[in-house]
């Protein structure tokens, strides 16, 4: 199940940055994205999803969401609830993105 900030529950976005990820934490990268979102001409035009695919403690979850909600930055977050491998990980994201790219 997707968890979101409520920048991701308006409209839909042009671009969805997508990061599958296995036993890491992604706060570093997620950090780095949301800069780059936050520097575009019109910030709420992408979205980043993170789906973990592995363990949940490594994740960071909660402090990728506060990042983007603070900037109010459409944001969603996704634990896979088994091991999907690489390829899994990264539809089951797909299937999760709103935008048009």
């Amino acid at each position: 199940m997707m968890q979101e900030t409520p920048a991701r529950a308006g409209a839909r976005p042009l671009l969805s940055v997508l990061v599958p990820t296995f036993d890491r934490d992604v706060r570093p990268l997620a950090a780095e994205l949301l800069d780059d979102i936050a520097a575009l001409e019109d910030p709420l035009s992408a979205e980043l999803l993170v789906l973990v695919d592995g363990n949940p403690a490594l994740a960071g979850q909660e402090e990728v969401l506060a990042m983007a909600a603070a900037r109010a930055l459409a944001a969603g977050f996704a634990l896979a609830p088994r091991n999907l491998g690489r390829s899994g990980a990264r539809n089951a994201g797909i299937r999760e993105a709103r935008g048009e790219f």
